[in-house]
């Protein structure tokens, strides 16, 4: 009994995550990346990555040898990633959509982005 009610708490939460994740509110310059030292801590958020099979993915993605980041510094979790860069390798825009492109190329209806004024700053289709 503990079971299903512990199963039917987690089934509604990721039912609440899938309908008001999309609904984030923060300002453009709580979007800014935090820079604290030598490092830069970036915040992307994801609409329709809702489940732990789709951080799973978007995680894998981004901690392959290709995209040049620290396993360590990459936290993915539902509708959200943060990623800490060396402040040398967090290049602005171009990060950032080599991040968005590898977070879409998971799941193509993913929509990553970092300020909800501008869901689509890499212009992709």
């Amino acid at each position: 009994m503990k079971v299903k009610k512990h199963l039917l708490g987690v089934l509604t939460l990721g039912a609440a995550m899938a309908v008001f994740g999309s609904l984030n509110l923060a300002s453009a310059k709580e979007q800014k990346q935090n820079v604290k030292g030598n490092k830069a801590k970036v915040h992307y958020m994801v609409d329709g990555m809702t489940c732990g099979g789709c951080v799973f993915g978007v995680k894998h993605k981004l901690k392959e040898k290709e995209m040049g980041l620290n396993p360590d510094n990459v936290d993915v979790s539902v509708g959200s990633v943060n990623i800490l860069f060396d402040t040398g390798k967090y290049q602005g825009k171009q990060t950032d959509c080599k991040i968005i492109k590898a977070i879409r190329s998971v799941k193509s209806d993913f929509i990553a982005y970092r300020d909800t004024a501008n869901k689509n700053p890499c212009n992709l289709n």
